[in-house]
């Protein structure tokens, strides 16, 4: 049962984030024709003057007139009814937004809307790693003898992910963070070490939005500390990067979730 939600959840998020981009540029498509019209008809409605004498035969200038005044009236109402339906109100929006918090990365809404199905992405991710059968609480035996302690803790200690850092001897790979995100979808179960990695580097690159990188960074974080406790890859600095969260905005869905991670890997 919870594979298929699983499953649900992965292939709803990507409908919603398909149909979001489908529709934006849409909308975008249908604004750009709507102020097209008006200019169009004025260009004609100039040739037609041209080609009538006026002067000698007035009244067909006269109707004409009168019919292309009413005709941009009802045009205008019309536009105005549509401007007013919930899509052209959402591409409105992510217009907006954009205008607000973009800064420089201001692209009429499309990077607004890149943030909300990235903050989806991750949140669905998160669910589906969370309710992944196999996640367990392991306890320590804290009556075992001094001696025995040293040596299961030196045996059992996990290599500490070194922080992302490029090579200058290599190439490396330049990706956008949508791109990050995806790669640490991909091999989160079979490389957690790697994921984690992808997700650090996603961090530099959503530090670098300005006015809408906290609204990015916080799932990230979420999804990089759980993956560090529930793997015991750094659970320090995992247990690190979800406090973050939780101070970032106690009251925040985000914060939530990491403070249940948090409960649940005590």
């Amino acid at each position: 049962m919870l594979k298929v939600f699983r499953i649900l959840i992965a292939v709803g998020a990507i409908a919603i984030v398909a149909a979001s981009q489908t529709l934006f540029f849409h909308t975008e498509q249908q604004i750009k024709s709507m102020g097209d019209v008006i200019p169009q008809a004025e260009i004609r409605y100039k040739a037609w003057i041209k080609e009538h004498n006026c002067a000698e035969d007035p009244l067909p200038c006269e109707v004409y007139k009168d019919d292309f005044k009413s005709w941009i009236a009802d045009f205008e109402k019309s536009k105005i009814l549509k401007e007013q339906t919930p899509k052209f109100q959402a591409y409105q929006f992510l217009k907006d937004a954009d205008a607000q918090y973009a800064g420089d990365f201001n692209y009429e809404g499309r990077t607004a809307l890149t943030a909300g199905n990235l903050i989806l992405l991750i949140l669905s991710f998160l669910i589906v790693v969370v309710t992944k059968p196999g996640a367990h609480i392991e306890f320590v035996n804290t009556k075992a003898p001094r001696s025995t302690r040293s040596t299961s803790s030196a045996t059992s200690k996990q290599p500490e992910l070194k922080p992302y850092s490029p090579s200058k001897s290599a190439p490396q790979e330049k990706l956008a963070v949508p791109a990050l995100i995806k790669k640490a979808t991909e091999c989160a179960e079979s490389s957690p070490m790697q994921a984690i990695s992808y997700l650090e580097q996603s961090m530099e690159g959503i530090k670098s939005i300005q006015g809408i990188s906290d609204k990015l960074l916080a799932p990230v974080l979420l999804l990089c500390g759980s993956l560090r406790i529930k793997n015991k890859i750094g659970e320090s600095q995992g247990k690190g990067q979800l406090q973050k969260v939780i101070g970032a905005s106690p009251q925040s869905s985000e914060a939530k979730d990491a403070q249940k991670v948090l409960d649940a890997f005590k």
